[in-house]
Order: structure tokens, then C-alpha cells, then sequence
């Protein structure tokens, strides 16, 4: 029978809520409407595996269980380009994504181009330009993979420890820079690309729109495309296992399929599209949600009980599935199966039983 898996990094709020108290969170949630997920979490056993991580990067490759490689860095460049539809060689993959910096009160807080409305002719042109005016003072040509998507091949990884900047948008810098024994000769080629984006007609052109330069890229992911698992330890061994990752990310899709998983590209739009699909395990990552901003909170969580717990538990109640687990980062890790659904006795408020889950996840830690 059919196991779904949802990856909801934030679902139930940040981590602050562990110290937090009930009459706060009760007013927060007072008017909330989110009855699959309060049953969820009343009737719900905490899962047999906790998956360590607070966003969906960290989340799904523990979920695929991923190997890093001896460094401790993922190949994630090389799982992007997989997941792009590249042809795969032997070389180093490393990516080299466009990003805004900005000086703010003694900060230099970084975004990521996915928000800063650039398109793929912009983008084409921005490479364009590195690569003229770099040359061969660059160890590899920037390649264009997609608008938000650059990336190096190279004859070997480089020695360094990075962030994806997804998961660092709107910080600071300082906390963040790659590290590792090349670390300060790709510092260097960051500031040379920075002064050639400078100038770039593309970000003059943008400028005269209002818009933010792309003024920098961002090195992360450093890595060689590991051998593919062997068949015992792949996710889709025969049709009876197949195990089906839903996830719009390259890097994600890579890793997923480098896993031998079956792959649905994109982002999941609801719990009814993923039932339409016959597989005996869904692996589903969705957003991460805006934990750290109360009110978006609230909304992101009443949408996901809508489209994905209400659905998901209908399925359950009705046979259709043996199990619904929920990861929501922090170590909270929750699974409801058939008959904990039935211990209708088990009843609580939602503010609550959120604070409840939080006190187990500090506990188990």
C-alpha cells in the first residue's frame, strides 16, 4: 500500500517556538484554520527515523540518503547538471550562480537572482560578457544552464566548503563564504568577476529600469558526479519498490535520479496529483516555509493543511494509503498511519499540540 512523505521544512514554525508559550502561540493560531494538521499532530507517533536538517536541501538529501563526499561538501553542481539534462563527463562540476550584493549598515546581504526578476537573454549576455572580458584569467568558462543557473566544469573539484544561496538569501555574507584549503583563490576570482559584471551593458540597462545589478556570482556545490549506486541500494530497485520524488530544484532532480528514483520535475500542485500517480513510496519537498515572518506563516500553514494534510488523510481514512509522515525540519519528524487515525479520542487545540511536538523534538535532541 501507498507511503507519503511530505519534506515541509517550518511547517510548525521556528525553533523559537520551543521556548516560546502557549497564550502567544494561541493567539497567534486563534482563528486558524487548519483541522488536518491539528488531527495530525493528536494522533500522530513521532517517526522511527528523525531526518536532521531545517530547509528542504538538507531535509531531501538526508531523505534520499545522499552521501557527501570525504570533504563534507555534496556534489550538488554535479547533481544541478543531471538535473538539467546535461550530457555528464568525467569533470569537476561547480556552480557559479548570479547574485545581487548590496551594502547594508555594515553588512553586504546577498540575493539570489530567482528574485530578482532576470531573464535568460539577460543572463546569456551577463555570461557572455564574463567570459570575453575574463579569458583565461578564469580556470573554466561560465556556462549557462539556465537563467539562475551558472556553473564551471573543471579538470578536478577545488578544495571548498559552501552554502547554497537559496538557503542565505537576504543575509549577510560575512557568515557564509566559501571555505577550505582553495578557498581565498576562488574569494579572489569572485571580486575579479565582480569588477568585470560592473560594467556589463546588461546591468547598465537594468539600472536604467530600476533594477538590481548582477554584481557578483556565488560558488557552490564543488564536486565530481559520484558512481551511481549499486542495485541494492537503489530507491527504485523493481516496480514493486519504486519509490517516486516530487521536487523542482536541478540539484534536487539530480539527486533523486542519481538515487534511481522515478522523478516528477517541477513543482507539486497538490495532494490529488501526487494520488494519481501509483507508487508505493511518494517523496514529496515542498517550499520552505516563511517560519520566521508570523503572519505569512499562517498562511503558508492553512495552505498546506488545505491542499496537501486534508486530502492526504482523507486517502488514509479511506484505505487508499498505509501512511503519512511529516518532516518539518528541527528534527521533527511525525508519522500517522491507519490506525493512530482511528484513536479519535486523541483531541487537542492546535497551539498546543504544535508546542507539544516542539518539547518532543528537544527532548529526542
Amino acid at each position: 500500500m501507498t507511503r507519503v512523505t511530505l519534506l515541509a521544512p517550518g511547517l510548525l514554525g521556528p525553533p523559537s517556538l520551543a521556548r516560546g508559550d502557549d497564550a502567544a502561540l494561541s493567539q497567534l493560531l486563534h482563528d486558524v484554520r487548519a483541522d488536518a494538521l491539528r488531527v495530525l499532530l493528536a494522533r500522530a507517533r513521532g517517526a522511527d527515523r528523525r531526518l536532521a536538517g531545517d530547509d528542504r536541501m538538507q531535509l531531501l538529501l538526508n531523505a534520499l540518503d545522499c552521501p557527501p563526499a570525504a570533504s563534507g561538501e555534496y556534489p550538488l553542481a554535479a547533481w544541478s547538471a543531471l538535473g538539467a539534462g546535461e550530457a555528464m563527463t568525467d569533470r569537476a562540476y561547480l556552480r557559479a550562480d548570479p547574485v545581487h550584493l548590496r551594502a547594508d549598515m555594515g553588512k553586504l546581504l546577498l540575493f539570489h537572482a530567482q528574485a530578482l526578476d532576470l531573464t535568460l537573454q539577460e543572463a546569456a549576455g551577463l555570461v557572455d560578457h564574463v567570459n570575453a572580458e575574463m579569458g583565461e584569467l578564469a580556470p573554466a568558462p561560465l556556462e549557462l544552464v539556465s537563467a539562475h543557473h551558472w556553473s564551471m566544469r573543471l579538470a578536478s573539484p577545488p578544495a571548498l566548503v559552501t552554502r547554497a544561496p537559496a538557503s542565505i538569501h537576504g543575509e549577510d555574507v560575512g557568515a557564509h563564504l566559501p571555505s577550505g584549503d582553495d578557498a581565498a583563490g576562488w574569494r579572489r576570482l569572485g571580486n575579479e568577476i565582480q569588477m568585470v559584471l560592473h560594467a556589463a551593458p546588461v546591468n547598465q540597462a537594468r539600472a536604467a529600469r530600476g533594477k538590481p545589478a548582477i554584481n557578483s556570482v556565488w560558488f557552490w556545490g564543488s564536486g565530481t558526479l559520484p558512481d551511481a549506486p549499486s542495485e541494492s541500494q537503489r530507491l527504485s530497485e523493481d516496480a514493486e519498490s519504486e519509490t517516486h520524488v516530487w521536487c523542482e530544484q536541478d540539484w534536487a532532480i539530480g539527486a533523486a535520479r542519481w538515487r534511481g528514483a522515478s522523478v516528477h520535475a517541477g513543482a507539486p500542485g497538490d495532494a490529488q496529483a501526487v494520488l494519481a500517480v501509483p507508487a508505493l513510496h511518494h517523496l514529496v519537498c515542498l517550499a520552505d516555509i516563511a517560519s520566521d515572518d508570523p503572519m505569512r506563516w499562517r498562511d503558508d500553514l492553512m495552505a498546506v493543511d488545505a491542499e496537501w494534510l486534508a486530502p492526504l488523510l482523507a486517502a488514509l481514512s479511506r484505505g487508499r494509503l498505509e501512511a503519512v509522515t511529516l518532516h518539518a525540519g528541527y528534527g521533527l519528524s511525525i508519522v500517522l498511519t491507519r490506525a493512530l487515525l482511528r484513536r479519535f479520542w486523541r483531541r487537542g487545540q492546535l497551539a498546543p499540540l504544535v508546542l507539544r511536538w516542539w518539547g518532543d523534538a528537544v527532548v529526542a535532541s
